[in-house]
């Protein structure tokens, strides 16, 4: 993914389209709820990331003055359990 995404950031730079890339750890979300297996509902963790998380990274990384911008961003819980 990171090729890729280097790839397209040299080839649309020229046009004033920023590529970044996210990568997040573990993220609980609703995905796969309502699936027939009994392993699939994760209970809530408060020391795991929400999906609300991730999308206030991506925000602030697109908010930035267009004279600049972050290439790649790691996002890791502080303390998973």
């Amino acid at each position: 993914m990171h090729a890729l995404t280097e790839c397209w950031r040299a080839e649309l730079r020229q046009h004033n389209i920023r590529v970044m890339q996210v990568n997040p750890s573990e993220v609980l979300t609703s995905f796969g709820e309502g699936a027939s297996s009994p392993t699939s509902a994760k209970p809530d963790n408060p020391s795991k990331l929400h999906a609300e998380d991730i999308a206030h990274l991506i925000v602030n990384m697109l908010e930035m003055e267009d004279r600049g911008f972050v290439t790649e961003s790691t996002i890791w819980a502080t303390n998973p359990k």
